[in-house]
């Protein structure tokens, strides 16, 4: 519960000072990702494990070239034979806008994920037998580090998207109380942003 309430205390403060911000400037996004849960570092592996996140982004700088922001993130992580999970993150975020639309950017966030297993947990009861047990999910701390490179298409066009490719690092601790301390997951994420706001005249001299 602490780490519950850590976390939305922590999303509250960072959301309200991008939202300050934002309301002069109007640089927000959202984004859309999709990627392969997996637990190894290859690109394609099997099972298939679809997953994806949204997330929407705060400006809290006015400049055009080099851009902080405060992503709200919701995860929905899907492995095929092991759990469902369901997380909420924030952090910081960076990206460089770079005059012919190509975009890099990298970005930190740290949140709160709840998983359920996908198999059946057997209990034993006052008589010493097993069983059926709920599965009320575990709680993990999510930290995540992320770069990730695409290009804006409302650079040369007036289509006010985005899209990315995005190499995330993760670590969920614990996973299993007491049998896994921590484990990593990493890959390749494939995304969208939309803008829904028009932003500030660029100039030439906007870091």
């Amino acid at each position: 519960m602490k780490t519950i309430a850590i976390t939305i205390i922590f999303i509250v403060l960072l959301s309200g000072m991008g939202s300050t911000v934002n309301c002069q400037q109007k640089s927000q996004f959202l984004s859309i990702t999709l990627y392969n849960h997996s637990f190894s570092s290859q690109l394609f592996t099997k099972p298939q494990n679809l997953s994806f996140s949204i997330e929407y982004n705060f400006g809290i700088n006015k400049k055009v070239r080099n851009q902080w922001f405060v992503p709200i993130v919701f995860n929905f992580i899907n492995h095929q034979y092991v759990y469902n999970a369901f997380g909420l993150s924030t952090g910081i975020r960076y990206k460089y806008n770079s005059k012919y639309g190509i975009v890099a950017g990298s970005g930190f966030t740290i949140g709160y994920l709840r998983s359920f297993d996908k198999y059946q947990r057997y209990a034993k009861n006052s008589q010493g037998k097993y069983e059926k047990a709920p599965d009320a999910g575990r709680g993990s701390l999510l930290p995540a580090l992320n770069v990730q490179l695409g290009y804006d298409f409302s650079h040369k066009t007036n289509l006010p998207i985005e899209l990315f490719i995005r190499y995330q690092l993760a670590v969920q601790m614990p996973f299993i109380k007491d049998v896994a301390g921590l484990i990593t997951y990493m890959g390749f994420q494939f995304g969208v942003s939309y803008f829904p706001f028009k932003n500030e005249k660029k100039t030439k001299n906007s870091n």
